[in-house]
């Protein structure tokens, strides 16, 4: 009885190792290739947010991550890559801002919103609803006055939470540029 107890941790220890040796080549093997599409999927997401041509960082924190947006040479807005909580967790998004504070453009990086509800939000209709918006931007079911987007149907927790990453990257861009 000992020596099956013993034979079966053993055999279990080393399938463990085993597993182990292999996820970890794996994970070498992947991980310059995820980095790779990651930051192909930035800088795509970048020239989509507002027009201009280079993206260097201006400040970059924990929370937050800063571009300096230009056109020949010539600061034109900024973009700010930051997160807020939804309904599945984490949405990081990107915004890019003019000169003026207005929306120039937003692109969801990553989410986990349910399919079919918050998951829309990285529709075009949907983010194209804060283009031209300035801060204190509001979220109605219907009826939107100047300053306010319409909440998808069924994701009002999601369409909240993107509206505040906006307000949010706004409110950096401005401090961004005041502190300068």
């Amino acid at each position: 009885m000992k020596n099956s107890i013993l034979n079966m941790t053993l055999t279990l220890v080393i399938i463990a190792v085993v597993v182990s040796v292999a996820m970890s080549y794996v994970n070498g093997i992947t991980a310059p290739l995820i980095a790779q599409n990651a930051a192909e999927k930035l800088n795509k997401s970048l020239a989509e947010v507002i027009d201009a041509k280079e993206f260097p960082v201006f400040e970059e924190t924990e929370d937050y991550v800063i571009y300096e947006a230009l056109k020949d040479g010539e600061r034109v807005g900024f973009c700010v890559q930051n997160a807020s909580s939804g309904y599945g967790g984490d949405i990081t998004l990107l915004t890019g801002i003019d000169k003026d504070y207005n929306v120039t453009g937003v692109a969801l990086l990553s989410h986990a919103e349910t399919a079919g509800l918050g998951a829309n939000a990285d529709k075009a209709e949907f983010k194209n609803q804060y283009k031209g918006k300035t801060e204190n931007i509001g979220v109605v079911k219907n009826s939107p006055r100047d300053n306010d987007i319409v909440a998808i149907s069924g994701a009002t927790i999601t369409s909240k939470a993107v509206t505040n990453g906006v307000n949010e990257a706004i409110r950096l861009a401005k401090e961004a540029q005041i502190n300068e």
